[in-house]
């Protein structure tokens, strides 16, 4: 199902309802929905952060890169305008990223104590750059499911933490408070 245009939403409740949708194909991993209703979403909300994250993050999956680049400027933009901006000088290449990730000598007992700990975090965003760097580590010396495991548990972690109950919560935002 591609998107091709859709009546406008005309109420909060059928606002409430496309976004629930929208969510529901998400998790579903009906990516093409879920494509859909977010695509619908931001016609209706155009300034949220949120939604321009996830629509990223579909037009990579579906293999839609001009639209997933348009799309991510479009986020930093929105970013810019609420007054956080994205540090764009992180590595470019694979090699890189493993050689930025070897440097911190204290990740794997750092690692440990984010995802030993029992209560909420007091900053997210430099636990989710520990997990990912932790993450390299892993995929780099070919530890592929030790890897895709830190990430589930982390995200489960976060979604407790942070969101709880139907709400998507993308890794790399600030969106505690904030909905679609």
């Amino acid at each position: 199902m591609r998107y091709t245009g859709f009546d406008v939403i005309d109420s909060v409740e059928e606002y409430r309802e496309t976004a629930l949708k929208a969510i529901d194909s998400f998790q579903d991993a009906r990516q093409e929905d879920a494509l859909c209703y977010f695509e619908r979403l931001r016609e209706v909300n155009p300034e949220n952060y949120v939604i321009a994250e996830v629509l990223t993050y579909l037009y990579t999956q579906v293999g839609m890169t001009e639209e997933a680049d348009k799309e991510f400027l479009r986020y930093c933009d929105l970013m810019r305008g609420r007054g956080r901006y994205l540090i764009i000088d992180q590595p470019q290449t694979w090699e890189e990223l493993v050689i930025e990730a070897q440097k911190d000598k204290q990740l794997k007992s750092t690692v440990k104590k984010i995802m030993s700990r029992k209560e909420k975090s007091e900053n997210p965003v430099e636990d989710i750059e520990k997990i990912s760097m932790q993450g390299v580590i892993y995929m780099n010396s070919g530890k592929y499911k030790e890897a895709e495991t830190l990430f589930l548990e982390y995200r489960e972690m976060y979604i407790r933490d942070f969101g709880g109950g139907r709400r998507i919560i993308p890794l790399y935002s600030e969106m505690v408070g904030d909905s679609l």
